[in-house]
């Protein structure tokens, strides 16, 4: 598509696709600079040091989940580990989903909103802010950006009703001011980058692209077209279910480009139906058919055949990190 196709100028493709070793320093430095902050403040008697946006403080929503507030005066007990950061990261991306599914908003917008935590999160450590109010402020800026009209207030109301997503014994109270007075400072922490691209538009063109081939080359002599049809629709689905319940959660959306996740997910749903070999071969023509239209490729036998392993083996990767990969749970132990 169209918008695929402008990937590779995009803001998300020069800023926000990193390598895994990027991600985790970037995690590391944030993680750093919070315990720096806290150690500061308890020099000082536990008041905020200058600099801070008024959030850094133990929240119910950040590191009040997982510190008892008695014990938030001793700097070492109050600090958050890399995996107890992530912990609360994963419980608030979920949180996140979970709150668009109940308002039957598009899986565009969910998984833009849980992009939008991800990327403030690479550089702010959830001891650093309330990740609650993060949360609902990554929702809130979602709904303008995907062009649905619903309010701060409304947001905040409708989540205030329900109690499964408030949790307010868990995570305080979120009211629509505190969102809208960190909604630039929110911003500027994503570089004002608000554009995402996601694996769904490339996933329905895969689906319709492997259509086609699976009825030029059947796996059966007697399959007819409405079962491949309809093969097509299911694996293209549990693509979609893959994509929604595991990838979301994970780091890929930050380090591996939304077509070949697509790919990758495809890939990984075939296999289970036994498709794998099928879809391979597809992609191994359509790898070959852009390596010859290329002009950075000389066109020999060779050279196609390396670029074809290297494009299959790369999705055959993204695939394997998907199968050790398990469904996203919503439960937290604190």
């Amino acid at each position: 598509t169209l918008g695929m196709a402008l990937y590779g100028v995009s803001t998300q493709s020069q800023f926000w696709t990193l390598t895994s070793e990027r991600v985790r320093v970037l995690r590391a430095e944030a993680n750093e600079k919070a315990l720096i902050r806290l150690r500061k403040e308890a020099a000082v008697g536990g008041h905020a040091v200058e600099g801070t946006d008024g959030l850094a403080e133990t929240t119910p929503g950040g590191v009040g989940m997982l510190v008892d507030s008695a014990q938030a005066s001793d700097v070492e007990t109050r600090a958050l580990h890399i995996g107890e950061e992530e912990t609360l990261r994963r419980f608030h991306e979920q949180r996140i989903a979970r709150i668009c599914r109940k308002l039957k908003l598009s899986a565009t917008l969910a998984a833009t909103a849980v992009t939008y935590f991800k990327r403030y999160c690479l550089h702010n450590s959830v001891m650093d802010c309330n990740p609650a109010v993060i949360a609902m402020l990554s929702i809130y800026v979602a709904l303008k950006v995907e062009e649905v009209n619903l309010s701060a207030d409304d947001l905040v109301s409708f989540v205030d009703k329900d109690a499964e997503l408030c949790q307010k014994n868990l995570l305080g109270s979120v009211c629509a001011d505190s969102i809208l007075s960190v909604e630039i400072s929110f911003l500027q922490g994503l570089l004002f980058h608000l554009i995402c691209y996601h694996p769904f538009n490339s996933l329905g063109a895969a689906e319709a692209q492997f259509c086609l081939h699976a009825k030029r080359h059947r796996l059966r002599s007697d399959e007819i077209d409405s079962d491949i049809d309809e093969a097509c629709r299911k694996m293209a689905r549990d693509a979609m279910d893959v994509i929604n319940s595991r990838v979301l959660f994970s780091d890929m959306c930050l380090t591996i480009k939304p077509g070949l996740i697509a790919l990758g997910a495809l890939v990984f749903c075939a296999r289970k139906r036994g498709r794998e070999e099928q879809l391979l071969k597809m992609l191994s023509e359509l790898f070959r058919h852009a390596a010859l239209t290329s002009s950075n490729v000389s066109g020999s036998t060779e050279d196609l055949d390396e670029i074809c392993r290297e494009k299959l083996a790369d999705v055959e990767r993204v695939a394997a990190s998907i199968n050790s990969m398990s469904d996203s749970k919503v439960e937290l132990d604190v």
